[in-house]
């Protein structure tokens, strides 16, 4: 179902200008499963924007569900992208959306890697890049990227109460509409820097687990690890028992270890 109720007209005439388009949707099932099937009916060469007032299979990393009420940020940005992988995107999707939010509120958020960032402790945002592959020559030709932001709400869910904020939350007086337009316009125009030093650098200060003792989830094990730092292709670099380990895939959870 589509509907005009989501973004202002101007917003509408500035993601025209910048030469994107728009699909909007009163609800449907994930705007990245629209995108996906977007990109490989059309193969756009242009970058479209599709938002969502509320998702009915949000997905998250790992094939987990995204809980998307109404009063949220549902967004896919699709851009024919055949620079960097979606790790790269992640990345610099994470870094634009705590910008962006930054200047919002004037308030530091923070990133927990790879893909979530945090406010006063807890998930503001959920961000999942998703590659499109042409089926014929294997090449990536489009990223989906997908990003969730709770705008609205000072009471969540009762199963994220304790581990997810929203904007209104911390004290932001925003709507989606202003949310939408700052992200897509943000992450749009500085799409040269996927992959970037520049990227990294960022990305490393909005970083909260340098230092941090933290779980490494991998789906065969899962053992302690200390942070070291962020290398410049934004994966984590660890000590754990074996020694010094770069880990450019896989989860980890920041629990104390006795």
């Amino acid at each position: 179902m589509r509907t005009e109720l989501i973004l202002s007209e101007s917003t509408r005439e500035e993601m025209k200008r910048r030469g994107v388009d728009v699909f909007e949707y009163e609800e449907t099932d994930s705007t990245n499963r629209q995108a996906i099937l977007y990109a490989e009916a059309e193969r756009p060469m242009r970058n479209v924007l599709f938002v969502a007032g509320s998702q009915t299979a949000g997905r998250g990393r790992l094939g987990r569900s995204f809980i998307s009420p109404e009063g949220g940020v549902y967004m896919t940005i699709l851009t024919p992208l055949a620079k960097g992988d979606p790790t790269a995107v992640t990345s610099y999707a994470a870094t634009v959306v705590a910008d962006a939010v930054e200047e919002l509120g004037g308030i530091d958020p923070k990133i927990k890697w790879v893909n979530d960032v945090y406010l006063g402790g807890r998930k503001l945002s959920g961000i999942l890049a998703q590659g499109i592959v042409d089926p014929e020559s294997g090449r990536l030709t489009h990223v989906a990227l997908g990003i969730g932001v709770n705008v609205k709400g000072k009471r969540l869910a009762p199963e994220i109460e304790d581990i997810a904020t929203s904007l209104e939350r911390e004290g932001v007086t925003t709507d989606r509409d202003t949310v939408i337009g700052l992200i897509a316009t943000r992450y749009i125009d500085s799409l040269g820097l996927i992959g970037s030093a520049a990227i990294a650098e960022r990305y490393r200060g909005r970083s909260f687990l340098i230092g941090k003792r933290v779980t490494v989830h991998k789906p065969s094990e899962s053992y302690p690890a200390t942070v070291l730092g962020i290398t410049d292709a934004c994966e984590l670099k660890l000590m754990t028992e074996r020694g010094e380990e770069i880990l450019s895939t896989g989860e980890v959870s920041v629990r104390e270890i006795k």
